[in-house]
């Protein structure tokens, strides 16, 4: 018997990882702290994913929601729970400001590494990035090393302090996996949670609403300089493929693997994004620039932000999935215009700006 327990379940990739569980197994979920905030955020994604309101009412007897901390539900249900599944959050405060150059919990990964073990949990899996791989380009396997000089921001540096330090726990069989940029669902858009990918659209958003309060909507005429390449590939997951390939990969008896890649194999070019969010929030096509020494002041303050989420819109890395290749079928999905225009259109941030 199997039992699961998903910390970070309110996170973008975890939430849909308990539906997923619900829906694929037979097995009891657990999530955890505050429950009222979770039931909340699963209620909107399983309504938002296509799985109707009343998905979490006919899994009722195996979701178990807890006040607890994740350690308390483990010692308390120490025999229940077989797998953890850590869906890192990071560490914000008040003076946080927007962008990506935020660090993971590395203290509360640590106290739930030490429960599950104190619980003897067959297995520890940490959802993790895949621009681990920080400034390195072209081809990236699985089993590459880990580089710290490489990371361009505090949220790679502590992304590989955590995955060493999971790898440590090696009574846990820990397993890594490593995802590229989530963004909505592959058929409905929605995205119960945030990415770099809707930090990059409520950064534009942003700029955009700055200018109109100083100047009207000047936005729609000048093209805005962006030093960013319009040619480097991102490499986004839609947030149900990612977990159903998880799910699926983490499933099979003989995957013996300790870091595996749920990216996709079908790049797109950072330039595709930007047409459709410049497009849907009503703005000229952007000016690529080589450098920001061309910008205006708040064209430097969005250049800025968007590179605080570091490698994630430069570096340009395609992610080998050699396990997936080896075992199941590596995931490959075409983000299309149109995919990419419906992902833009139903953003919290593009509603934001509307409202």
């Amino acid at each position: 018997m199997t039992g699961y327990l998903v910390s970070g379940a309110t996170e973008l990739a975890g939430a849909a990882l308990v539906l997923e569980l619900l829906d694929r197994t037979e097995d009891a979920v657990y999530a955890t702290v505050p429950a009222a905030q979770v039931e909340e955020v699963l209620r909107n994604a399983a309504i938002a994913y296509g799985h109707g309101s009343d998905f979490l009412d006919r899994h009722a007897h195996r979701l178990h929601l807890r006040d607890d901390s994740p350690e308390a539900v483990l010692a308390d249900a120490a025999n229940a729970i077989t797998e953890v599944w850590h869906c890192p959050g990071q560490t914000r405060t008040e003076d946080t400001l927007p962008g990506g150059d935020n660090p993971v919990d590395i203290a509360a990964a640590a106290r739930l590494l030490a429960a599950a073990e104190n619980a003897q949990v067959r297995r520890f899996n940490l959802l993790s990035t895949a621009y681990v791989s920080g400034s390195r380009g072209g081809a990236i396997e699985e089993s590459d090393p880990l580089d710290a000089q490489f990371a361009l921001n505090a949220f790679e540096r502590s992304s590989i302090e955590l995955e060493q330090l999971v790898a440590q726990a090696s009574a846990l069989a820990p397993r890594v996996w490593r995802t590229g940029i989530v963004v909505g669902h592959s058929r409905t858009y929605a995205a119960v949670g945030t990415s770099p990918f809707y930090g990059l659209l409520d950064a534009l958003a942003r700029t955009k609403g700055a200018v109109e309060a100083l100047v009207g909507d000047l936005m729609a005429m000048r093209a805005m300089a962006i030093a960013l390449d319009a040619d480097v590939t991102v490499d986004l997951v839609p947030v149900d493929l990612l977990v159903r390939q998880a799910v699926t990969l983490s499933r099979i008896p003989a995957l013996d693997a300790p870091t595996v890649h749920v990216t996709n194999q079908s790049a797109t070019a950072l330039g595709q994004v930007l047409t459709a969010a410049f497009t849907a929030l009503g703005m000229a096509q952007p000016d690529y620039v080589s450098s920001t020494g061309s910008c205006l002041g708040i064209e430097e303050q969005f250049d800025a932000e968007i590179r605080s989420y570091g490698a994630a819109f430069v570096a340009g890395s395609r992610f080998q999935q050699s396990t997936a290749a080896r075992v199941l079928t590596p995931l490959d999905f075409a983000a299309t215009s149109e995919f990419l225009g419906a992902l833009v259109r139903s953003s919290a941030p593009l509603a934001a700006q509307k409202g």
